[in-house]
Order: C-alpha cells, then structure tokens, then sequence
C-alpha cells in the first residue's frame, strides 16, 4: 500500500482541511495494490486505539513491543460447537510460547514439535486413555531415550495373536549393572526387573497364566542366561526366608513331569541341595511323597551312557565327616512297611555287566556288612539267594587274599544256638527228589548223600568207632573218580565218550561203578584199545575183546587211571604202635601180601590154603605171580598132596615136595606161630 502522510481532522478544521484529508484518504485506497472502497470511516482516539462494531480485513500486520499484548480480546463466551471468542478457518502459528489459561479441546490431528530438540513439558496430569492411532506400530520411548521409572497401580499387556515375537521384552540398559538399577531406586546391585509386595496378606507377587488348548511343545515362562562365559551367573534364583521357596502343582493326571531339568553339564552337578538340615527325627533335607503309587516309579533314575569310567557311578551317597560316632547312623536308610514289598531291589538287565551290589569298605574293626533281625524273623529266610539258569560260577565265593597274615579270622563263621538238637546249622536239599543231602546238626553232625571227595595229604577220622557200609575199599586209585561218562555197547567194542580225556592206547583204568545191565562192570579192569580225542574203545584187561551187546541203548560207568603198578606198591593198612608199626600191604615187586606180624587165625573153622595143579606149582616170578620161595605151601590137586618147599634157588617149581599130613600140621603150626 503506497504511504500517505495523513493528520488527523479535528471538529474545528475547516471544510477546507476536511476536503483535503478527504482527497488524501481516497488516493491512498486508490493507490493500493488492490483497490478496495472504505464503506465506513473508523475514529481513532490520540492513543491510535479506535473501536469498531465489526471489522473485515484482508489482511493485518501488527507490529508490536514486548511490554503489553498486541491483541487483546475480552469475552465471556467459551468455545462449543458453533462459536468462539476468536474463529478462523485457517491455522494458527506462533513463533513463540503460548499459554492457555483454561481448557483446550483441539479437534483433528497433532504434532507437537518438528525436531528431537523441541521440548514437550507436561504439568497437568492425563485423564483419558493412551491410545495410538495405529495398531502396534509405535513405540513409547526408543533404545537412544528411555523412561527413567513406569508407576502403575496395574498393568496388563494383551498381545496381538499375528505379532509374530514376544508379548513382553526387558532389556538391561547398556551401563554397569553392578552399581546401576533400571527398575528400582532403593537396591544396592543392579536388577533389571523389581517386582515388591511388601503389603500382600493373601494374593501373589506375579502369576503366569495361560488358558491355551494347544498341544504343541512350548514354554509358558522362561528364563535364559544366554552367554556362555558367564559361569558365575545364576539364570535363576529364589530366595524365601519363611515358608516354601518353590512349590508346583501339576493337577492333570497324564500330564508331563512337573519338574524336569536337561541339562548339559560334563563337570560339576546338574542338580545341587544345600541343606543346613539339623532338626531331630522329622528334619529332612529332602521329602519326598508319593501316597498314590501303584506299578509306577517314586524315584527312578537313568543313566544310559555308555562311557561310565571305574570312578563314575549313577548314584552315588557320601558322608565325608571321619569324626561321627553314633552307633545308629545310616548313610542310606530305607524303611519298609508295605505287605509283600522290597525294602532294596536291584535288577540287573545286563548278561555281562558287573556286580549288582558292590561295597568296598575300609572298616578295621567293624562289621563290612550287618544283618540284624532282632527276635520278628519267623519261617522267612534271613539271607536268600535264587538262580534258575544252569550257571558255572559260584552262586557265594569268598576270597581272602593276604597271605602275609598269619593271624587270621574264619571265612565263615557260624554261631547257631538251639536247645533243639536235630537243628541243622547247614543244609543242603535236592528239592526234585525233596530229601536232604548234606546236613550238619547244631551238635556237630554230618550227613552227606553223596560222594566224599577228599584232596590232601591225610585223611583223619577221630572217632571212637568207624563203622563204613561199603563192601569194597580201593587203594591206589591212579586218579580223580571220572563220572558217568556214556558208553555204547553195540559194535565190536564199547565206545566211550569223554571229552579230553588224556588217556592212550593200552592205558589200564579201573571200573569203580558201572550201570548194572551193560557189558562194562564194577570193579573191573580194563584197557583201552583205540583213543581219539573224545572216545575211546575198551577190552579186558588182558586185551580179550568185550563181548558187545546189540542193544543199543546207552548207559554209564566211572573210572579211576590209568592204573599203575607202581601206584598200588605197598599199599595197605599200616598200625603204628609204641614198640613198632604193624602192617598188612601189597609188595608188586614180590606179588604178593606182606604182614610183618605173626598171623593167627582164632576161630573153630579152618585155614584153606591155595591149590593147583602140579603144573601149576610157582616157579620163577611172573608179572600176576610170586616166584618160588621157601617155606611156601599149597595143596597140590594132582595127587591130592599137601606141599611146601624146603629149599630152592627160585629160578624153577623143583622145590616142591609132599608132605606127610602129621608133617603139614607141624609145619602149618610153626608157619601161623
């Protein structure tokens, strides 16, 4: 708009002066850009403040100091709907700070700021909502500029079922934890998240509840510790000073375990208790209960590596204190109660695995193990042991390995006190045939059914009397009695088989029993005639081929041998006295019996002799016969003479000559003294 120096017209001017201001005002409008004709002439007082009922502009530029308002508006009308003290239809900017002195309600979208370096201060408090415009699309706070503390009387967080992360995520600040605290003012350590209910009477801290049907595998809650080198760290910890620090409550049934823990660990412990247990009978550093259990498992624990090294153990127990003295404690202690139950039971499934139960103790002067049953034990077995598998190891082996130690306890010791005196102390049953076959009585009897076995050098019986049921005794067994072997006795000669039996071709074994119907007797012997590795044939002793049978049926004998002559030499039956040694034994260089005592024959009967032919006299020695000797006697059965030899060189049978029958009685009387 062009300038126009203008006065103001005061009521006493002249027309004059009217005109002329007139004229000055209307060249003005005309001048200005656009032209715009006054309908109405505004006053102005001397402080250029002028009042008007209505004013239109265009447009109006105030240029103003800082000591007072450049507009100012008054009015008693409050902005609703349809009116205001001041409308626009356009914006409003400010350059600098405003204020609204009472309510605002803005209408429409808004931006507060347009730089990280505005500033946004609020002093009243939010009274409504905080609701973003678009869902899960911003942020309250960033990773550069975080809140310092959240108050809030409660807080739910409701995730969106596509947010495709985690519903809540706490990230630690980048700063030293162990001085700085994100979540509370008052701790002395860093924590991330502080959650405090010092005031709860019945409700929780924090409860985790989900009501998902879903049957897939997924963690409701779950904690990480993610950093490998943080070996101090616990991802974890509980701490209660009263009451319990964890209790779960796993109400379905057929659910999974209430409790279970993987864990990775090769060194150190997956699992440890610290109990500082110290109360009496019912202190426990572990309970554990399981009132409803019937084919299952209380406790059951599995370990299927197969690298467990000579020091490892699936469990194990210690007590490591070396200055406990109670007569009564127990490492491990078991109570049972139950009807038909086992207080400990170990099953082995490994054919070739190690000892089920090992102890290896260092005890000196205690008891390594101690079963004490007190007076309750009735018709049960105090120890008892079952096998039902053919088996050749010891079902009990006992083994004391110190042979330095000259002073030395019974492997076994039995003190057994009955006032019955038929009680075995030790016995042993063939249940098939349901009869004993070894006893020993409380008193010291034995009773064996079976065979005596005796190695040694002596054999000794203190007794006062012997009294021996066998009709035969054999001295000079060439071996060990070999048992039962089976023979068949249809062919040309019997064939036995025995496995690795060491014998060969003309070995002389005896016949000690034999089946009573087949071709090889009792007390006979025999030679072997054809050997392999696992058989071998027999005949007589003299080599005459056995008579075989053709039943083929098989059948049994034992044998000792081979037999040997000089096995059998001198054997006998051997008195020795005070003045000297009484003996009847066996010369087989000789072949013949020899008693170094006077031999009487105190009965009524008589003493028969040995008889022949003439042709049969002795003569020089034979292997099955003595040589000539003098002072021999027999009765000829040539010429039904008695004879005897008077003198001789033993090299022939010339020596014999009748006797007289008054001859023979002296010279018999003088022979048995």
């Amino acid at each position: 708009m062009a300038g126009v120096n203008r006065s103001n017209v005061a009521v006493t001017d002249t027309f004059d002066t009217w005109r002329l201001r007139t004229n000055e005002i209307n060249t003005t409008l005309n001048e200005a850009t656009q032209a715009i004709t006054a309908n109405t002439i505004i006053f102005r007082d001397d402080s250029s403040n002028f009042t008007a009922n209505q004013a239109s502009l265009n447009t109006v530029a105030v240029v103003h100091g800082t000591t007072t308002s450049a507009i100012s508006v008054t009015s008693a009308l409050a902005a609703d709907g349809t009116k205001a003290s001041i409308i626009t239809t356009g914006g409003i900017r400010a350059e600098l700070g405003s204020i609204f002195a009472a309510d605002v309600d803005i209408q429409g979208s808004i931006t507060l700021g347009n730089a990280s370096a505005d500033n946004l201060t609020l002093n009243a408090t939010l009274s409504s909502d905080l609701i973003p415009t678009t869902n899960a699309a911003t942020d309250i706070g960033s990773s550069a500029f975080t809140f310092k503390n959240l108050y809030n009387q409660s807080t739910t967080i409701t995730g969106k079922t596509d947010a495709g992360g985690p519903i809540l995520t706490v990230l630690g600040a980048d700063v030293d934890q162990t001085t700085a605290n994100i979540a509370s003012t008052s701790a002395t350590t860093g924590n991330i998240l502080t959650v405090s209910g010092t005031a709860l009477t019945t409700g929780g801290v924090a409860t985790f509840t989900s009501d998902s049907n879903n049957t897939s595998q997924r963690d409701i809650v779950k904690v990480t510790q993610d950093n490998t080198g943080a070996t101090g760290a616990t991802a974890l910890h509980i701490q209660s000073d009263a009451g319990r620090a964890v209790f779960i409550e796993n109400t379905l049934a057929a659910g999974g375990y209430a409790l279970e823990i993987d864990a990775d660990q090769d060194v150190g412990g997956a699992v440890k208790i610290d109990a500082a247990t110290t109360g009496g009978a019912s202190a426990k550093g572990v309970e554990m209960l399981f009132p409803a259990l019937t084919t299952g498992k209380g406790l059951d624990v599995i370990s299927a590596s197969s690298n467990l090294g000579s020091d490892g153990a699936v469990v194990e127990i210690s007590q490591t204190s070396g200055t406990m003295s109670s007569a009564n404690a127990a490492v491990l202690s078991v109570n049972q109660a139950g009807n038909g139950t086992y207080g400990l039971k170990i099953n082995s499934t490994h054919a070739t695995a190690n000892s089920s139960l090992r102890i290896d103790s260092v005890a000196t002067t205690k008891n390594v193990i101690e079963v004490a049953s007190g007076t309750s034990l009735t018709s049960g077995d105090m120890f008892n042991m079952t096998v039902g598998s053919a088996h050749t190891g010891q079902m009990i082996s006992l083994t004391s390995s110190s042979t330095a130690d000259s002073a030395r306890g019974e492997a076994i010791l039995v003190d057994y006190r009955s006032a019955n005196t038929d009680a075995n102390v030790f016995r042993i049953t063939n249940t098939d045939a349901g009869t004993d076959t070894f006893t020993v009585s409380q008193g010291g009897d034995v009773m064996m059914k079976g065979n005596l076995h005796v190695k040694g050098t002596t054999t000794q019986i203190n007794t006062t009397q012997t009294l021996v049921k066998d009709k035969t005794v054999v001295l000079g067994a060439g071996s060990d009695v070999v048992e039962n072997l089976t023979y068949s006795q249809h062919g040309t000669a019997p064939s036995v088989t025995s496995t690795a039996h060491g014998l060969v071709t003309n070995d002389i074994i005896f016949c000690v029993a034999a089946t009573a119907s087949g071709v090889i007797t009792s007390e006979t012997l025999y030679k072997i005639t054809r050997v392999d590795d696992n058989t071998f044939t027999l005949a007589l002793r003299d080599g005459t081929a056995i008579n075989t049978s053709s039943d083929s049926t098989a059948r049994t004998f034992s044998y000792v041998g081979k037999q040997q002559d000089l096995t059998v030499d001198d054997a006998g039956i051997y008195l020795p006295g005070n003045t000297a040694i009484h003996t009847l034994k066996w010369d087989d260089t000789d072949n013949y019996w020899e008693v170094n005592d006077s031999f009487k024959v105190d009965t009524t009967a008589q003493f028969v002799l040995p008889k022949g032919t003439t042709a049969q006299r002795p003569g020089a020695a034979t292997a099955s016969q003595a040589q000539i000797v003098t002072g021999a006697m027999r009765y000829n059965t040539t010429n039904n003479k008695y004879e005897g030899v008077t003198n001789t060189d033993g090299t022939d049978a010339t020596g014999w000559e009748n006797m007289a029958t008054e001859s023979f009685s002296i010279a018999v009387s003088i022979a048995l003294g």
